[in-house]
C-alpha cells in the first residue's frame, strides 16, 4: 500500500488470527420431547374439528346443495351424515399416514 501524501510504500504486517482457548469440553444441548398432556391434546382435537367442519362446509355442503338434497334436520344415517363421517375418519387416517400428525397437533406442537 502507498501513502498518497508522501508516496511512500508501507510494509504489510502479518496479522495472526487469535483463537479463543477451548475449555476442553463441548456444550451439547439435548432436548427430550415429552408426550403431550390432556389439555394440549384436547385443544389439538378442537382445532382438528374446526378444520373438518371447514372442509365439510366447503366440499360436501355445496355438492348436496347443487343436487337438492336437504342437509338440515336429517337423521344421523342420512347421506350427508355418512359422507361427513367418511371425511372425518379419512382426515385423521390420511393426515396420520402422510404427515404423522394432524393439523391440530402441528399447531399445538404435540407428539
Amino acid at each position: 500500500m502507498t501513502d498518497h501524501e508522501t508516496n511512500e510504500t508501507t510494509v504489510e504486517v502479518p496479522v495472526t488470527k487469535q483463537r479463543p482457548e477451548s475449555g476442553g469440553f463441548e456444550e451439547v444441548l439435548f432436548y427430550e420431547r415429552k408426550p403431550a398432556g390432556f389439555w394440549v391434546r384436547f385443544w389439538a382435537y378442537l382445532i382438528d374439528l374446526l378444520v373438518i367442519a371447514g372442509l365439510t362446509a366447503i366440499l360436501v355442503k355445496p355438492i348436496f346443495a347443487l343436487t337438492g338434497i336437504e342437509t338440515t334436520s336429517i337423521p344421523w344415517y342420512a347421506p350427508y351424515a355418512i359422507v361427513s363421517a367418511i371425511l372425518f375418519y379419512g382426515y385423521f387416517v390420511l393426515m396420520t399416514k402422510f404427515f404423522c400428525q394432524t393439523v391440530g397437533k402441528m399447531v399445538m406442537g404435540s407428539v
